[in-house]
């Protein structure tokens, strides 16, 4: 119970540094593309104008990744036990698809 317990935190960490990597990353990029767009625009409303969407983006972003964590924090057991499950299952039939050819191949060598 302890190792699934384990297994659960470190499933959560790692979702949790993924999502935080895929979120400095996402904003990277559009703040790059949007100082690459604000130069080439010469009147200044739409300078202001592509500052707002890029804010409003990168907060709607943020805000979208944050429901994602507190949704997996709130419902870790239910989703990663059903994950450790169905690994493990998935690791059950690879282990039993690699007997049954282990088995053919000391029967054909036979």
């Amino acid at each position: 119970m302890k190792e699934t317990e384990n297994n659960i935190a470190q499933l959560f960490r790692n979702d949790t540094i993924l999502f935080a990597a895929f979120l400095v990353i996402a904003c990277s990029v559009m703040i790059f593309a949007f100082t690459q767009i604000i130069d080439l625009v010469t009147i200044a409303a739409v300078h202001y104008l592509i500052i707002v969407v890029l804010g409003i983006s990168i907060v709607a972003m943020t805000w979208a990744v944050t429901a994602v964590l507190r949704h997996l924090k709130k419902h870790k057991d239910q989703i990663y036990r059903q994950d450790l499950r169905c690994l493990d299952q998935i690791a059950a039939q690879k282990c039993q698809q690699h007997q049954i050819v282990h088995e053919q191949e000391v029967e054909t060598a036979s």
